[in-house]
């Protein structure tokens, strides 16, 4: 195609997007104002869809900082959720480990006070059940 019939064609596709029934234009001043008239449609058009872009842009911005502001909140809650929950099961856990090990030693004595009292009479009683014979 050459340049003429590219703007001729162009005027017409123009004229039919205007909704204009023409004939097809001659090499005169109106196949150079279809020119213009495109040359501004397609300027618009680019505007348009560089402010939608622009747009498209803010929006997904504000999105991920919105995001980000939830995250950071959410991890803020879970947290203070885990020191309440560090706190009302006992707090430090030296603390722990320590109370830990007394209430282990508590209970081994306890063991051993039972053992040493029960022992000769356990002793005795598995002899006696042993040297009995059962018909």
């Amino acid at each position: 195609c050459s340049r003429s019939e590219q703007s001729e064609s162009t005027q017409v596709l123009h004229s039919v997007l205007n909704g204009k029934q023409q004939s097809l234009p001659t090499m005169d001043n109106g196949s150079h104002d279809g020119i213009q008239a495109l040359l501004q449609a397609e300027q618009e058009a680019q505007r348009i869809v560089s402010a939608a872009r622009t747009e498209k842009a803010q929006r997904l911005k504000q999105a991920r900082e919105e995001a980000e502001r939830e995250v950071v909140a959410y991890k803020t809650e879970l947290e203070d959720k885990h020191q309440s929950s560090i706190k009302t099961q006992g707090g430090d856990s030296s603390a722990n480990v320590e109370r830990l090990d007394v209430e282990t030693k508590q209970k081994i004595a306890e063991v051993q006070q039972k053992w040493t009292a029960n022992n000769a009479s356990v002793v005795d009683m598995l002899l006696t059940k042993v040297k009995t014979v059962v018909a």
